[in-house]
């Protein structure tokens, strides 16, 4: 089974700066051997439709599973690490 997330930032410099940190402060955590299952990150910043539109800086999550009950729990995991992450850079940049 598998299961791909996206989650997107802005597209000004703070949201790729945004985005490289928290894909920093969690890929290691993908590295971690599973025996059920395997996750693979990546940051990526997909290009818009015409070359004026910006670039939007992703973080690309791929959940390999063995069955339905380990996809989602490491899809749950996954996204609540991330919005965590961002929780936690939203208080330390609103307490400076």
């Amino acid at each position: 089974m598998l299961a791909e997330f996206e989650v997107s930032f802005n597209e000004d410099e703070d949201g790729k700066e945004l985005a490289r940190i928290i894909y920093e402060a969690v890929r290691k955590e993908a590295e971690e051997p599973l025996r059920r299952a395997s996750v693979t990150l990546s940051l990526e910043i997909s290009k818009g439709e015409d070359e004026e539109k910006k670039s939007t800086p992703c973080i690309l999550i791929r959940i390999h599973a063995d069955d339905i009950v380990m996809l989602r729990a490491l899809s749950n995991t996954w996204l609540r690490l991330i919005k965590t992450s961002k929780e936690a850079l939203d208080v330390i940049s609103n307490s400076r």
